[in-house]
């Protein structure tokens, strides 16, 4: 387990509710206003903007038959370092539950591609059941040593010299155990707070220490990008595809260098 800031919270916050957001939405401190009416898939629907407290800006489509939301969308980043990608999320398969017309069916497409980025459908929703206290409390688990490695390298990211220290200090502890997972786990995590100089110190030691897992090489090239160190990390991509011809994510990474410098 890995605590996440900026972003990556947010999103988190943004979709973590249990009720949707346009419920009570005032005294969540969002802010809602009728755009007017539109058309999707043939149909008439009005267009509700919602802009939440942080400033994340989403758009409801509700139709006028049935007065229920058919859809919704909104401009993000798929990823920490990804570009903002306009999707849209159909909202489908309602069914009474408890009186109450619930949705069933999620399918978010990539605009205006229409390509499928995400889907989940649903079984079946049970309402106004007795549940345990305890599944609503934080999970118990005794963390492994591998964990509790991950944990402290990411809480130390302010300090290079002791997320080294860590580091080694563990690998000398445990000199059978593969870390290179763990060690891309933290730098991506130490990258996204925006922790570079020290994210690149900690994957360029994972990349020394496992010369030919090709996903070190990777993370470390991403981190490189992210620097601005694009000869570097170009490097990198190349090397990880010398370890793996096939490693999809390296050569989108090149693709996308080469579309940039065009």
């Amino acid at each position: 387990m890995v605590r996440t800031v900026g972003a990556a919270s947010g999103a988190i916050r943004h979709y973590a509710g249990v009720d949707p957001p346009l419920v009570d939405y005032r005294a969540k401190g969002s802010t809602a206003t009728i755009k007017g009416e539109t058309v999707l898939d043939d149909r008439p629907v009005v267009l509700i903007e919602l802009i939440r407290r942080d400033g994340f800006l989403e758009q409801f489509y509700i139709d006028k038959e049935s007065w229920l939301i058919v859809a919704s969308s909104s401009t993000a980043p798929i990823h920490a370092f990804g570009d903002e990608v306009f999707s849209l999320t159909r909202i489908s398969d309602y069914r009474p539950v408890a009186g109450v017309q619930i949705a069933h069916r999620f399918a978010s497409l990539e605009m205006p591609s229409g390509r499928e980025q995400s889907s989940m459908q649903w079984g079946s929703i049970e309402a106004n059941r007795d549940l345990p206290d305890g599944w609503f409390s934080p999970p118990s688990f005794e963390r492994t040593p591998l964990q509790l490695f991950i944990e402290h390298l990411y809480q130390q990211r302010s300090d290079i010299e002791s997320v080294m220290w860590t580091y080694h200090e563990f690998r000398r502890a445990y000199p059978d155990m593969d870390t290179s997972d763990a060690v891309n786990v933290a730098g991506y995590q130490i990258l996204k707070m925006g922790v570079v100089d020290q994210a690149i110190t900690l994957l360029q030691q994972n990349v020394r220490d496992y010369p030919e897992v090709p996903n070190s090489r990777f993370g470390l090239g991403r981190a490189l990008r992210t620097a601005g160190r694009l000869k570097e990390a170009r490097a990198e991509f190349e090397q990880t595809l010398m370890v793996d011809p096939e490693h999809d994510r390296a050569k989108a990474a090149l693709e996308g260098m080469d579309r940039t410098n065009r």
